[in-house]
C-alpha cells in the first residue's frame, strides 16, 4: 500500500474509533484542544494498529489529524450541507469518518489532485461500508469539490 493511502486509511480508522459513543469525551477533548490532548489518545490508539507505520509518515498523519481535528466542526457543517436530505444521524460512523477525512483533504491539502481524494474516499467505502457507500461518499465529495473548490 502506498504511504499516502495508508495514511488515509489509519486516519479513518482514528477518526471512526472516535466517533464511537465510548468516546465522546475523548472527542469533545480533541477538537477543543487537539495540541495539548493528542499525544496520549494517539499512543493509546496505534498499539492497536495492525498497519506498521514508519516515523515520517506517522508524524506526517499526525499533522493531518490535528489539523482535521482543529477544523472538525467546520467539516460537520460541510458534511451536513451537502448530504441532501440526509441528517447526520442517519450517516453511518464508517461513511461520516471518510467525509471527514476526504473533505479535510480537499480543501486544506489542495495538492493532492481532487479525483485522487474522491477515488480513494471511494475504495475505503468499498472496504469499510455498505453496497450503497460508494456512491453517497462519490456524490457528495463531487458536489462539495464542484461547489466549493472548482
Amino acid at each position: 500500500m502506498n504511504p499516502n493511502s495508508l495514511r488515509r486509511e489509519i486516519a479513518l480508522q482514528f477518526l471512526f474509533h472516535l466517533e464511537l459513543p465510548i468516546n465522546n469525551e475523548q472527542r469533545e477533548q480533541l477538537i477543543e484542544e487537539a495540541e495539548s490532548n493528542f499525544d496520549k489518545y494517539w499512543d493509546e490508539f496505534k498499539v492497536g494498529l495492525v498497519h506498521v507505520i514508519d516515523n515520517e509518515n506517522e508524524q506526517k498523519l499526525i499533522l493531518t489529524l490535528k489539523s482535521l481535528l482543529s477544523k472538525h466542526n467546520t467539516l460537520v457543517e460541510d458534511i451536513e450541507k451537502y448530504s441532501q436530505n440526509w441528517k447526520l444521524e442517519r450517516i453511518s460512523r464508517v461513511n461520516f469518518s471518510i467525509l471527514l477525512c476526504a473533505i479535510h483533504e480537499l480543501t486544506y491539502i489542495p495538492q493532492t489532485p481532487y479525483k485522487v481524494v474522491i477515488n480513494e474516499a471511494v475504495e475505503l467505502s468499498k472496504k469499510y461500508g455498505d453496497q450503497d457507500s460508494k456512491d453517497f461518499i462519490n456524490g457528495l465529495l463531487d458536489r462539495y469539490y464542484q461547489e466549493e473548490i472548482a
